[in-house]
């Protein structure tokens, strides 16, 4: 049995699909030409570029938006009950909490 290319709804959808993701990966498309005088497009720019910084940097790309540099939060040991641990489960989860912080930073660094 032959069957035209195309004629089914699944490779219809599926061909749309793999165009929507190819132009999605195209900065071309993802970041506007900035444009300057009366008419300029400086915050769908700043909005575009945003999001793309974010999505291949990260926390680094919070730069453009909130402009200045992103550090992440301090680990705040008050919310730890750190004299009434027996076991050192608060212990434990207070490493944790600086250990995500210290990777997120190496991160940073490394972007």
């Amino acid at each position: 049995m032959l069957v035209k290319k195309g004629s089914s709804s699944s490779q219809k959808t599926g061909s749309r699909m793999g165009n929507a993701r190819a132009e999605g990966l195209n900065s071309d498309m993802a970041v506007p030409m900035l444009h300057f005088g009366c008419a300029n497009n400086y915050d769908l720019f700043k909005r575009k570029i945003s999001i793309a910084c974010m999505e291949k940097y990260k926390n680094l790309g919070r730069l453009i938006m909130d402009e200045k540099y992103y550090q992440p939060l301090l680990v705040d040991t008050a919310l730890y009950d750190l004299t009434n641990d027996p076991y050192d489960m608060e212990k434990a989860r207070l490493r944790e909490a600086h250990k995500c912080r210290d990777k997120e930073i190496d991160d940073m660094k490394i972007d």
